[in-house]
């Protein structure tokens, strides 16, 4: 279960290899892709703080069960405008927002952190 906070940091960073890559320029669709970014980016925080307090791996996941569903959701939202993102890295060359130039997400990663911890 700790390969899940690496893997959420790891697309907070855009490492990952081998996925079709869709290039994003539209604003509606940068927000859409910046939408997952942001819930990935609370969740790994969310997980991290939890870790760094002394809690177990497991149950700092359960305990952030609203930050996974928002993946979940922000992911669900882009599908329904995009179908076609689905598995697919995406890409976007400039958010326009000023905290950063570029952002690369893949897809199929997002859905399998995006899973809802078990919990006892």
């Amino acid at each position: 279960m700790k390969r899940t906070l690496i893997l959420l940091a790891a697309l907070a960073l855009g490492a990952h290899a081998s996925a079709a890559e869709i290039e994003v320029t539209e604003p509606a669709d940068t927000a859409l892709a910046v939408a997952i970014s942001d819930a990935v980016d609370a969740t790994t925080e969310r997980v991290g703080k939890c870790i760094e307090d002394g809690g177990a791996h497991q149950d700092c996941l359960c305990a952030s069960t609203a930050e996974i569903a928002g993946i979940r959701d922000a992911l669900a939202a882009a599908l329904a405008v995009h179908p076609e993102w689905e598995g697919q890295a995406v890409s976007v060359a400039d958010t326009g927002d000023g905290e950063f130039q570029s952002l690369t997400l893949f897809l199929d990663t997002v859905a399998a952190s995006a899973a809802p911890p078990v919990c006892g």
